[in-house]
């Protein structure tokens, strides 16, 4: 049979792609190219534009017409554009600090704190807040009753999750505290609408922890191989005459699958 060796160019990787069988289950190693993304422009992409390059004449007429009637329209409404940019940049504030708060507190307790149990404690916190709210009304956010209806709510979904009894404190003060804080920075927001916006906030900066742990806090095994044109190592199938894959084929009563080329600490 006519055995293919690799380049010399590649010669330092023979040992990761397994090549030292006889047999490579009529695989071959080569090289491939890697996509192109010097072009990409994430902004673009937003609006369902790849690159400007190949974008048409009418294209960008529309587009330049649609910046244009949208900042004459900023200018017929620049009064209320501005009485509604104050209102937003005083929501904006407290929205974002709740959303770090509790972002790094989730990053801090990834370990325990599973998704399930954040969900279940915010809704925990929804029913202690409507059930105080109904029962001891809404005028006043700092009155006692009101916030002991909502921290044992919150108290008893912490007794049965995952968390220690000091991550169990230490979430409930964070709770307090970020609802203190938006019950009395929310200004262009409804009395007993504030609680549930800091809640809202509160599930946002989780779920983007949760996002952050599942793809930045994730380490890979496989790094890739550069050579000095650029091209990374892969793997292909040898391409064979009918005549040779009958007769391989006649002796061989199982193939392996691909993964088995690879080694153990790469596949998982």
């Amino acid at each position: 049979m006519d055995e293919r060796r690799p380049s010399a160019r590649y010669g330092l990787n023979k040992g990761y792609f397994n090549l030292d069988n006889s047999d490579n289950n009529g695989y071959i190693a080569g090289t491939a190219s890697p996509m192109e993304r010097r072009n990409y422009n994430p902004y673009l992409a937003w609006f369902g534009l790849k690159n400007m390059k190949n974008i048409g004449a009418e294209s960008r007429s529309a587009l330049a017409a649609g910046v244009a009637g949208v900042a004459v329209l900023l200018y017929i409404l620049q009064d209320s554009f501005v009485t509604a940019l104050h209102i937003l940049c005083g929501l904006f504030a407290p929205m974002f600090s709740v959303i770090c708060a509790f972002y790094w507190l989730a990053i801090y307790l990834r370990k325990s704190w599973t998704g399930n149990n954040v969900y279940v404690f915010f809704m925990a916190c929804y029913v202690g807040e409507i059930f105080g709210q109904v029962c001891f009304g809404a005028w006043n956010l700092f009155s006692p009753w009101l916030v002991a209806s909502v921290l044992a709510s919150a108290s008893l979904v912490s007794m049965t999750s995952t968390l220690s009894t000091p991550q169990s404190a230490l979430v409930i003060s964070f709770l307090s505290f970020m609802r203190f804080l938006n019950g009395s920075t929310l200004h262009g927001l409804p009395m007993w609408m504030r609680p549930y916006f800091a809640y809202f906030c509160g599930i946002v900066g989780c779920v983007l922890s949760k996002y952050t742990e599942a793809h930045l806090f994730r380490h890979s095994s496989i790094v890739a191989q550069f050579a000095n044109d650029g091209k990374i190592p892969v793997l292909r199938r040898r391409r064979t005459s009918s005549q040779s894959s009958v007769a391989s084929h006649s002796h061989k009563t199982r193939r392996t699958s691909l993964p088995a080329l690879i080694q153990r600490p790469q596949v998982n």
